[in-house]
């Protein structure tokens, strides 16, 4: 998989990559978590959740339609307002999980029973983590 790597433009706090052999399977919007999954060996960009967490990749950075490539904000320490789970807010100084929902994050650990608990980052503000992921994303 052919993986560009760039520094952002609107700001100096996270760190991008675009993800130019696997595609939106599907329109994302920014703060989405996202996973790279093959499919019919074609590689997709699809949502993320805690039943995918073994191929997480990010987050997207800018809105993009389906088919297209996903800039994917990936770099621990970056600054990434995230979409929570339910809809709710996050409370700062606390770790953030990757969801059960596609594409959420959630700090509710009970409701990752049987899943695996991927934490991506520390809640920042009740709407922004920074990312604290301790790996290297797993790319096919």
């Amino acid at each position: 998989m052919s993986i560009g790597r760039r520094p952002t433009t609107s700001d100096t706090t996270s760190t991008s990559m675009v993800i130019s052999d696997g595609k939106a399977n599907l329109n994302l919007v920014a703060g989405q978590a996202v996973s790279l999954l093959e499919v019919l060996s074609v590689q997709k960009v699809v949502l993320a959740t805690a039943a995918n967490a073994d191929v997480y990749l990010g987050f997207v950075k800018f809105p993009v339609a389906e088919g297209n490539n996903v800039v994917i904000m990936s770099g621990r320490g970056s600054k990434v307002a995230v979409q929570v789970e339910g809809g709710g807010s996050l409370t700062v100084n606390q770790p953030v999980y990757l969801a059960v929902t596609a594409g959420k994050v959630t700090q509710d650990i009970s409701t990752l029973d049987g899943y695996f608990m991927l934490k991506v980052g520390v809640a920042i503000t009740t709407t922004e983590i920074i990312l604290k992921n301790d790996y290297a994303p797993k790319l096919a």
